[in-house]
């Protein structure tokens, strides 16, 4: 019995002597494999955050002009149906003016696309300050934009906007050490006289330009049907 006491005293010391390395190895283990989470957890967010900013930039996109970071026309007539719901329920009326700025192909094909481009980003900081906060103006392409008055009492407030937009794009513009003139016409339709639906308003403020661009340019005009 005595003889063999030694040996069970050696297992002993060598169970406790490996049983606290055992567990340092897992506490180490634990250690590398918390790091290990937390760093993909970091990576997880960063991924988050991008494809987020990937999708605010796409929506962006899709209702907003690149150019001028104006509204594009797809937002806008989402604006303009609202306000006419609006118009109705209140029993209000509204303007819509399309505006054409005059001779802007003469200058791009002059100057070239990069001062066009700088004159339509003018322009449109030109028409948001002749506006009120509650009026939306959007850049429907090329040279043209169009502009929502909600809630008019008359339509002698439409062409007072549409005299103070001419008076502003009469001034010159200097791009690149140079002055560029331009001017704008503007047709202006009305509801409920002009139309009742979004597409309608639209497409009379836009003939109302025409006749503008026909008879001389750098005017406006209300929407007839004579």
């Amino acid at each position: 019995m005595h003889e063999n006491s030694p040996i069970g005293s050696q297992e002993a010391t060598e169970k406790q002597t490996t049983e606290p390395l055992t567990l340092r190895q897992r506490i180490a283990e634990l250690g590398v494999r918390l790091v290990e989470l937390a760093k993909a957890n970091e990576s997880l967010k960063r991924e988050l955050i991008q494809h987020k900013q990937v999708e605010e930039k796409l929506a962006r996109h899709a209702y907003y002009d690149n150019l001028t970071d104006l509204p594009n026309r797809r937002l806008f007539r989402s604006h303009l149906k609202q306000a006419l719901t609006l118009a109705r329920r209140n029993q209000r009326r509204l303007a819509v003016l399309f505006v054409d700025l005059d001779h802007f192909k003469t200058i791009n094909d002059s100057w070239g696309h990069a001062v066009g481009d700088r004159l339509l980003q003018g322009a449109a900081k030109w028409l948001k300050s002749c506006l009120r906060a509650s009026d939306v103006v959007a850049r429907l392409g090329g040279d043209e934009f169009i502009i929502l008055l909600p809630e008019i009492a008359q339509a002698e407030d439409a062409n007072t906007v549409a005299k103070k937009i001419l008076s502003a794009l009469r001034k010159p513009f200097r791009i690149e050490g140079r002055e560029i003139f331009t001017s704008a016409s503007i047709g202006i339709s009305l509801y409920p006289d002009d139309g009742d639906d979004a597409d309608l308003l639209m497409k009379n403020a836009d003939q109302a330009m025409y006749c503008v661009k026909q008879d001389g340019r750098n005017n406006h005009r209300l929407f007839s049907r004579a």
